[in-house]
């Protein structure tokens, strides 16, 4: 994708990866206080695959169409980190505040598509 990229279409792509980078930081950022750890720079096994499934199915339902940007499946470790270093409780927080702030943040623009 981006290395095919040319002119407005290599601009929107950049403007899109811009775009996701910045709302999970932001994300990350509002559940901080529920994780043990660094979520955006760690790599966690993952063990706990309900929890796992439970923020994939909710961000690609409240947030993107993950089939509709390939870029967003780099990001998805952030989930399987979040779920590897949390409580339940902690991990069911942050699960509700993703629907939060895709609600309030996600509406992405055209390009990102």
């Amino acid at each position: 994708p981006l290395a095919m990229a040319k002119g407005e279409d290599l601009e929107n792509l950049v403007k899109g990866r811009q775009f996701l980078d910045t709302h999970f930081a932001a994300y990350v950022n509002s559940v901080e206080h529920l994780v043990n750890g660094d979520v955006l720079n760690t790599r966690s096994e993952l063990n706990n695959r309900e929890c796992y499934h439970k923020f994939v199915d909710t961000f690609h339902d409240q947030c993107m169409n993950i089939a509709q940007n390939s870029y967003v499946l780099g990001k998805l470790q952030t989930f399987v980190n979040i779920c590897e270093q949390s409580s339940p409780a902690g991990a069911e927080a942050a699960l509700t505040q993703l629907v939060s702030y895709c609600q309030q943040n996600m509406a992405y623009p055209a390009y990102i598509i």
